[in-house]
């Protein structure tokens, strides 16, 4: 007992340790700092689990100890002397097997622990709330159907519960994460496809859609229900262009200026408008606050009023809003949910959120705060954004530079991530980062910029 309070004691600390310096590796290994997404709260947490391992063994360990002096003092007072050295060994040999039984029962159940803890932090993804419905669906038991997580600026794909999630967490098919680019992350180990997998299905671009190579029937998994994130399209702050003498009509369906197009399906078109225009879905799903029409890889998300409120076209759907109209102004920070149309004309895909919506023009995404502004940008080269042209004699960036500063060295950002107390700027693979206020604090140049 007094041996199994001592390894429980060291282990306790023992493990604390090991797990920080094993997260300092991934994170080198990761490319980034190793005290980055560093946590003071798990921290206590984990010294507070391991100070009740801790104290456990302490526990054993007195007892044990006041066992065996006990023992000692019984054996003094035989009265046998023959026979006493035979009582010793029998003691001794005793004490030894019950120490290494509880050592083996002490070392089982850490084991057993951090076990369970490694399959907890495992489990299926398709158990986390607050997932986007139309990113979910379709998750299953093997890789072909497994859902992983993405980062606003990161390049890797991750499990649920990864660290590097800590300030975004995007939810996306395994396959689709493959197919736009993403590695795995080395910290968290996330699962890849496998070479059968990927001979035995043909994944279409949607999440969770799969063809069967044998029967070419496309089946779907029914997803979990999702329990936050309710997707709710801000119609109340979206002003659209205006009518022009061809064929659009303002229509009276939705209580916003929302226009129309003959033959198209529009944001607040009814299932009725939805089925004249594209017939009879291939699947319907309906969940407590959204219904989800099928029509092959694309969907269409109506809202609980059977309003259409979201979309994902994957090239089939006669979807609208409006056009981009020639000599448009660029979007910019704070444009409109209108100036985007008359730039970049109808977005393929329509995501919305609790607090933002995301447009996406082919891989590329525009992001409306809740208010319905442009905030952020990811351009893969397609985009008409704006926020100023680099200038020749623009000074060099130097920590506390001002953003108007970096635009005047660097000019507009490849992408744009704004987050609750800091901003990030890409250009190319580099990035800069400005405080709450708006001054460069630090960066991370691949030979990009143009610094001090």
């Amino acid at each position: 007992m007094k041996n199994a309070g001592k390894y429980l004691m060291v282990s306790a600390v023992v493990i604390v340790v090991a797990q920080k310096i094993g997260e300092m590796i991934g994170n080198i290994r990761a490319g980034v700092s190793p005290f980055f997404n560093f946590s003071f709260y798990d921290l206590f947490i984990q010294i507070v689990a391991a100070g009740i391992v801790a104290l456990i063994g302490l526990i054993l360990y007195f007892l044990g100890t006041k066992k065996e002096s006990s023992q000692n003092h019984s054996d003094e007072q035989q009265n046998h002397p023959k026979d006493s050295a035979h009582a010793v060994d029998r003691t001794t040999s005793t004490k030894r097997i019950k120490n290494g039984l509880l050592l083996l029962l002490a070392a089982l159940a850490t084991i057993f622990a951090l076990y369970s803890c490694s399959k907890s932090n495992e489990a299926s993804p398709s158990s986390t709330t607050g997932a986007s419905h139309n990113q979910s669906i379709g998750t299953t038991q093997t890789t072909s159907g497994i859902t992983v997580y993405i980062t606003k600026t990161g390049e890797k794909y991750h499990r649920s519960w990864c660290q590097y999630l800590s300030n975004s967490k995007i939810p996306i098919s395994l396959e689709k994460a493959v197919q736009r680019g993403y590695g795995r992350c080395s910290k968290c180990d996330p699962p890849r496809l496998t070479t059968t997998e990927k001979t035995r299905y043909t994944i279409a671009q949607n999440d969770g859609f799969v063809f069967s190579p044998t029967n070419s029937i496309p089946y779907l998994t029914m997803p979990t229900q999702p329990t936050v994130n309710v997707p709710t399209f801000p119609q109340t702050t979206i002003s659209l262009p205006s009518t022009t003498p061809r064929t659009e009509t303002a229509s009276t369906s939705t209580p916003t200026t929302v226009l129309s197009r003959p033959g198209y399906i529009t944001l607040g078109s009814t299932q009725e408008d939805v089925r004249e225009v594209m017939g009879t879905p291939d699947e319907i799903h309906n969940y407590t606050f959204f219904s989800v029409w099928y029509y092959g890889s694309s969907t269409v998300t109506f809202d609980e009023n059977g309003k259409v409120n979201e979309w994902s076209n994957q090239g089939n759907l006669s979807v609208w809003i409006g056009d981009k109209k020639s000599g448009a102004a660029p979007v910019t920070i704070g444009s409109l949910q209108s100036q985007v149309i008359d730039a970049m004309g109808t977005p393929e895909e329509i995501h919305n959120y609790t607090s933002f919506t995301v447009w996406y023009y082919g891989t590329s995404t525009i992001t409306f705060d809740k208010d319905g502004k442009v905030k952020e940008w990811s351009n893969q080269g397609n985009l008409h954004v704006w926020i100023g042209d680099a200038k020749d004699n623009a000074i060099p960036i130097s920590v506390g530079s001002s953003q108007s500063q970096v635009v005047d060295a660097m000019g507009t950002p490849r992408e744009i991530h704004d987050y609750t107390s800091f901003t990030v700027w890409y250009y190319g693979r580099s990035t800069i980062t400005f405080d709450k206020s708006g001054k460069v604090k630090e960066w991370s140049n691949y030979g990009e910029l143009k610094l001090e």
